[in-house]
C-alpha cells in the first residue's frame, strides 16, 4: 500500500505540472532556464544470474573445496515487474544540464527463480521470489554542438541500483532464502535529442567499466544455514535507451520509452555454512544482468 499511496502522489505532482500558467512560469524561472519534467511507466523483463564460474585452477582440486554447494551454486532469476520512474533535467539548451533520475518498482510479485549446482548436476529446483529494485541516477550533460531542432550531448553521472530477492516460505531444502545485490556506478556516454513543433525524440548510449557490487546470498533451513558475500570490482555495464514523444499541448508530451542494459561484474564471495562456521575459503563468482524496460512516458516542459 505505501508503494501504490507513492506512485499516486507522483503521478498527481507531475499531472499537476501541465495546468501551470505559462504566465507564472515565465516569472518563476530566470531567463534562458529550461525545466524538462517526465514521469514513465516501464514494464521491465529480462533475467539475472549469480552463480560459480567455471574454473580448472588448484583452487578446483584442493579436495576441501570438491563438490561443495558454495563452489556450485547457481541462482537463474526471471524478471518481471512494473516499474514508476520520474526525471528532472535542469539546464540551458546552449551549455549544461543537470538530470535527476529516481526509479522503482511496484506491485510486486513472486517470480520463477531456477536453483542449482550448475548444468552439470541434478541438484536443481524452482523456487518463488519476491523482488524488489529500488535506483536513483545524478548527471551532468554537456552541449557539444546545436544545430536547429538537434543536440548532441556528453553525459557523465553516478547510479546506484539496488535489489532484493526474497523467500520466506519451504524451499532450498529449507525455509528462507534472500539474494541481495547493490551495484555503483560512475557512468559516461553520448546523447543525441531532437525537438519540432509537434514531436521530440531522444537516443542514449551510457555505459561504465569502473562499477562496484555488493552481493549477498544468504539460505537456510530448521537445520542448517548457508551465506556468501562479496564486493566486486571487475566488470561494468553499457545501456541504451530510446524515446520519442508528441505534443498535447505546448508544454505536455506523451510518448513511449525503450531502455536496455547489460551488466556484469564477477569476483570473489566467502561463505560460511552452519557445519563449518568459521569456513573463508575465497569462491570465484559472477553475475549477469541482462534487462529491458518498455513503457509510457508523460513528460512537461517550463
Amino acid at each position: 500500500m505505501r508503494a501504490i499511496r507513492g506512485l499516486v502522489a507522483l503521478t498527481a505532482v507531475v499531472f499537476s505540472l501541465a495546468f501551470v500558467p505559462q504566465v507564472s512560469q515565465a516569472q518563476a524561472l530566470p531567463a534562458g532556464l529550461v525545466v524538462d519534467s517526465s514521469f514513465q511507466i516501464d514494464f521491465l523483463f529480462g533475467q539475472q544470474t549469480f552463480g560459480r564460474q567455471t574454473r580448472t585452477g588448484p583452487e578446483d582440486i584442493s579436495g576441501i573445496l570438491v563438490g561443495d554447494i558454495l563452489e556450485n551454486l547457481r541462482l537463474d532469476l526471471t524478471t518481471r515487474l512494473p516499474v514508476a520512474e520520474g526525471m528532472v533535467e535542469l539546464g540551458s539548451y546552449r551549455s549544461l544540464s543537470v538530470r535527476l533520475r529516481g526509479a522503482g518498482t511496484f506491485l510486486e510479485s513472486d517470480s520463477w527463480t531456477t536453483v542449482g549446482k550448475g548444468p552439470d548436476t541434478a541438484l536443481e529446483f524452482t523456487a518463488r521470489l519476491r523482488p524488489e529494485m529500488r535506483a536513483w541516477e545524478a548527471a551532468g550533460l554537456y552541449h557539444v554542438s546545436w544545430g536547429g531542432p538537434y543536440r548532441f550531448s556528453l553525459v557523465g553521472g553516478y547510479r546506484e541500483e539496488y535489489w532484493k530477492f526474497l523467500r520466506q516460505e519451504s524451499g532450498f531444502g529449507g525455509e528462507a532464502m534472500d539474494y541481495r545485490h547493490t551495484s555503483r556506478a560512475p557512468l559516461i556516454g553520448l546523447q543525441t535529442s531532437m525537438s519540432f513543433p509537434w514531436w521530440k525524440a531522444k537516443m542514449e548510449v551510457i555505459g561504465s567499466p569502473f562499477m562496484t557490487k555488493l552481493v549477498y546470498f544468504y539460505a537456510k533451513n530448521p537445520n542448517h544455514f548457508m551465506h556468501v558475500d562479496g564486493t566486486w570490482r571487475d566488470g561494468g555495464l553499457l545501456e541504451v535507451a530510446l524515446d520519442g514523444s508528441v505534443f498535447v499541448s505546448p508544454s505536455v508530451t506523451l510518448g513511449l520509452s525503450f531502455r536496455y542494459c547489460h551488466e556484469e561484474l564477477r569476483g570473489e564471495v566467502r561463505g560460511e555454512r552452519s557445519y563449518t562456521r568459521d569456513e573463508v575459503w575465497p569462491y570465484d563468482y559472477y553475475s549477469v544482468q541482462n534487462l529491458a524496460y518498455v513503457g509510457f512516458i508523460a513528460g512537461v516542459i517550463f
